[in-house]
């Protein structure tokens, strides 16, 4: 039979649990029932799981609704956005593991929906947590600004309520951009401030490629004649000299 991979022993006592959605549910119901011959306990094993599949579908198909996994994709399409606890998906799925004996695929996809809002909310309270709740900036998680971006863009996809979340992830954004535009702007002044020191030079010394230690030397020489030739300047020799001769004649005077 193809479907006794589904049919035999009970999946709620095995690791490996078997994985079917509703509708392939019914399909094997409806298939088992057509046939005339007995097939044993088998099709009555299989009619259990989907009373079992039924009745935790139907009690949870609004939230199923909510979060896009209904079988109905026009309810999918005209129903409105409305938030889902955590609390909500986890309970869902922890009935599912209980009450059916084998892993609904319905299920199986909410419980990889809990894990990304779980997980979702992990990150964010890394990079951007409550004020209350922030470490030292010495314990500060390190991330990217793409990091920052992804969960702003993923928070969209995600049936819980992302918005205050999201909010302090925009506040970091903006004081990234903030940040960034200072930094350009102190840079800017860095290099201006180069390329005016780099015009003196030149103006001194001359470009670049006319640079040599003898020229640096030789104008280094001629600035000071310059100084000593000045009006009213004198070289440290003739100071000496000027307070030697006024030493002899107060001594020939005495």
């Amino acid at each position: 039979m193809k479907h006794k991979l589904f049919l035999g022993g009970d999946n709620r006592r095995n690791d490996g649990r078997s994985c079917l959605s509703i509708l392939k549910l019914r399909t094997i119901v409806e298939e088992g029932n057509a046939i005339y011959a007995n097939i044993g306990s088998s099709i009555s094993k299989i009619s259990r799981i989907l009373v079992q599949a039924e009745n935790w579908y139907s009690l949870h198909l609004p939230l199923l609704e909510r979060c896009g996994l209904s079988l109905d994709r026009e309810i999918l399409a005209n129903s409105p956005k409305s938030f889902i606890g955590i609390h909500e998906m986890s309970a869902a799925v922890e009935a599912a593991r209980l009450d059916v004996s084998l892993d609904l695929d319905e299920a199986m996809k909410l419980r990889k929906l809990l894990d990304r809002s779980n997980n979702w909310n992990e990150r964010v309270a890394l990079i951007a947590p409550k004020r209350n709740k922030r470490n030292g900036r010495g314990c500060r998680a390190k991330f990217r600004v793409t990091d920052l971006i992804d969960l702003v863009e993923e928070s969209s996809y995600l049936p819980i309520d992302t918005d205050e979340s999201v909010n302090r992830l925009q506040i970091q954004l903006s004081a990234i951009d903030t940040w960034r535009s200072e930094a350009l702007k102190q840079l800017q002044k860095i290099v201006f401030g180069f390329h005016h020191l780099q015009s003196h030079v030149d103006a001194v010394y001359g470009e670049a490629k006319e640079y040599s230690i003898d020229r640096i030397s030789e104008t280094h020489d001629s600035d000071d004649e310059s100084v000593n030739d000045q009006p009213g300047s004198s070289s440290n020799g003739n100071i000496n000299k000027d307070v030697h001769n006024n030493d002899n004649e107060m001594e020939n005077n005495n």
